[in-house]
């Protein structure tokens, strides 16, 4: 089954299983429904879904909207890239997200299919986020970089693991569509070579206004937190969400830089940015500001 249809399926058993409502609804009460936080982010990898687990342990009443769906490209490019010995062409490998190692996995499939090899795995890797290392370390890599929280950080680290001489192989960088240009960027001004190639792209969820609506009718009211994890996932929920809240009696909460960005950049009042992108992190936030 390919990438985009499992996720596509996934989605639609969280939306319409759980969350099906009639379209239409009037903006709520604005009645502050203390504790509840809804989470406006991609759909979680696996059965469970470690933000919601992690703020239910603080007796919070938790809500996950998946804002996204994903569809993969060039995966038969990035096979061409990783056949053979890839420790002659590349000094290591970036994934700045579970995605990228999902197409990644399917890029290997393709090759065991074709009875092709590949010494990837051997690859220095560099990693954001546990979510993404533990995503990465179970296709056989040993990330390091985990707790640099976003791109930038991550290319300072890199640069202190990384040697640089004239000759340098360059780092793949399987990446999205849409994404912040630090990393890449960073590495290049100070001397290390970056072959990125775009692997997937995001698209708003189809359903995402059926579950914006089933969470109107769980909550009957103003939820007390708002959490954007990516700038297009601000992109595709801000439509759906003005008609029913009033966000400027919630606490809006971004995870990372990319994201307060975004929201800035829509005039959104932020109560909070994230210090890290782990769930802990946004735990420590919602409790600071409670």
């Amino acid at each position: 089954m390919s990438f985009a249809v499992r996720f596509s399926k996934r989605l639609r058993h969280n939306c319409l299983s759980h969350l099906r409502v009639p379209r239409g609804q009037n903006r709520m009460s604005t009645d502050i429904k203390k504790n509840s936080v809804i989470l406006f982010k991609s759909p979680a990898e696996g059965e469970n879904d470690i933000f919601l687990a992690e703020l239910q342990k603080s007796q919070l009443s938790v809500y996950v909207v998946p804002v996204l769906s994903f569809r993969s490209l060039h995966t038969d490019v990035l096979a061409q890239k990783l056949s053979g010995d890839a420790n002659n062409k590349y000094s290591g490998i970036i994934f700045t997200s579970t995605r990228s190692v999902m197409v990644l996995e399917s890029a290997i499939q393709q090759l065991t299919a074709s009875s092709k090899k590949t010494t990837c795995k051997d690859l220095k890797c560099f990693v954001v986020g546990k979510s993404t290392a533990t995503s990465a370390a179970n296709l056989g890599f040993k990330p390091t970089g985990e707790n640099s929280g976003h791109g930038k950080k991550l290319a300072e680290f890199i640069l202190k693991e990384v040697e640089k001489k004239s000759d340098c192989k360059p780092i793949l960088f399987p990446c999205s569509k849409i994404r912040n240009d630090d990393l890449p960027t960073h590495l290049k001004q100070n001397g290390i070579p970056v072959e990125e190639l775009t692997v997937y792209e995001t698209v708003p969820n189809p359903q995402l206004h059926t579950c914006i609506d089933g969470v109107c009718k769980a909550l009957k009211g103003q939820p007390e937190y708002l959490v954007f994890f990516s700038p297009s996932g601000v992109d595709s929920a801000l439509p759906f969400i003005t008609p029913v809240w009033d966000m400027s009696q919630s606490k809006v909460l971004a995870l990372g830089p990319s994201t307060e960005k975004q929201l800035k950049a829509k005039s959104i009042k932020i109560s909070g940015v994230s210090k890290g992108p782990t769930p802990v992190d946004l735990a420590k936030l919602i409790k600071e500001l409670s």
